[in-house]
């Protein structure tokens, strides 16, 4: 269900501002990788629909078509690698866009094929969409690194650069994601 709300740019910049405390890093994303790790470079494929799973919408006075929102929403995976090759990515982002271009940050949490997990953490820009009839689809990407996982993904360090399209029906990512286990 979509919901939207009109609020004045202050309220809006002072309850965020009250529940945007840095978080601390977690381990797997602040211990380094031993002498002796192994180092794999997987490429993976995201397609999702553009329907959300859940979205909250607040338009900001502060500027015309300026907005911030709340989203969820799952990829389905493929990749040549057999864990991440058939998985699914449900993403928790938020944005802040005018007119519909802007900034986006998330967690997403992979529950890949072999029965492991991985949780990440996104980054980055996205573009507007062309009004005109044949307009370039927008693009976006931004930075993903992990913070924590299961399996042989637990002690995994990755941050990589991911780039994306969104379509008329359809988003879609690709990531070469540097894994050191």
């Amino acid at each position: 269900m979509k919901r939207a709300i009109v609020l004045p740019s202050s309220l809006v910049l002072a309850a965020l501002a009250s529940g945007c405390a840095a978080a601390p890093e977690s381990p797997a994303a602040t211990t380094s990788p031993t002498p002796t790790s192994r180092v794999e470079t997987i490429h993976v494929h995201g397609v999702r629909s553009l329907d959300d799973i859940s979205s909250t919408t607040a338009w900001v006075s502060d500027r015309p078509a300026h907005e911030i929102g709340q989203r969820v929403y799952a990829y389905r995976l493929s990749s040549p690698a057999k864990d991440f090759d058939g998985a699914q990515a449900m993403n928790f982002a938020q944005t802040d866009s005018i007119a519909g271009a802007g900034t986006h940050h998330g967690y997403a949490l992979r529950r890949l094929s072999n029965g492991a997990s991985v949780t990440i953490e996104f980054e980055g820009r996205h573009a507007a969409r062309g009004s005109e009839p044949g307009a370039a689809d927008p693009t976006n990407g931004g930075t993903l690194r992990f913070t924590g996982g299961t399996g042989k993904y637990r002690n995994a360090h990755v941050t990589s650069t991911y780039t994306g399209v969104v379509g008329t029906r359809e988003a879609s990512f690709d990531c070469d994601c540097r894994i050191e286990y």
